[in-house]
Order: structure tokens, then C-alpha cells, then sequence
């Protein structure tokens, strides 16, 4: 399979947003807020949960659009499936449980 895109991959962090590693620009998006949760959306883009009350979704353009706001997102879960949070290591990324 052959492609003319690079993938894009993102990178959470708990104090500083997310850090975006691909394509021809690297970049730092969602700056200063946390970053807890981070899962793809199915269609391209990904799902984060932010500031620890807000799940947001980033389009596979980079734009990011709110999906919704809580006091707390502790109770937000979609179905069977639910965010987790990723810890990145050297050489392997684990769900966090």
C-alpha cells in the first residue's frame, strides 16, 4: 500500500497539551491545558479528554471542535468503548488502567 501522506502521530502530555510528530511541520497544539485521555476517532481524527472536563475531537485537518463539556468527564463514556489513558515508554505505548 502506497501513500502520499505521512502519518501523523500525537503525543499527550499531562500539563502541556499535545505535541503533534509527522508530516512536514511538527507542532504543539492545546498548550497549557492537560491532556489525560487520547484515542482515535475511527474516521481520521482523534478524541481527547482536556482540562479533565472537556472531550474534544481533532479532525484529520488539525482543526480541534468541542463534542462536550461536564464538570467532570469521569462519567463520560460512549457504549462499550471508553478513552484511556496512553503512557508512552521507550519501547512500547500501554493503555493506562
Amino acid at each position: 500500500m502506497t501513500s502520499d501522506t505521512t502519518p501523523t502521530v500525537l503525543v499527550a502530555t499531562r500539563r502541556d497539551g499535545l505535541f503533534v510528530v509527522g508530516g512536514e511541520t511538527p507542532g504543539h497544539e492545546l498548550g497549557g491545558q492537560p491532556v489525560r485521555a487520547l484515542a482515535p476517532d475511527g474516521h481520521g481524527g482523534a478524541l481527547a479528554i482536556v482540562n479533565g472536563r472537556s472531550l474534544r475531537r481533532r479532525a484529520p485537518d488539525g482543526v480541534w471542535s468541542t463534542i462536550r463539556k461536564r464538570s467532570s468527564i469521569s462519567r463520560l463514556r460512549s457504549g462499550r468503548r471508553r478513552l484511556l489513558p496512553i503512557r508512552l515508554a521507550t519501547s512500547r505505548a500501554e493503555p493506562q488502567v
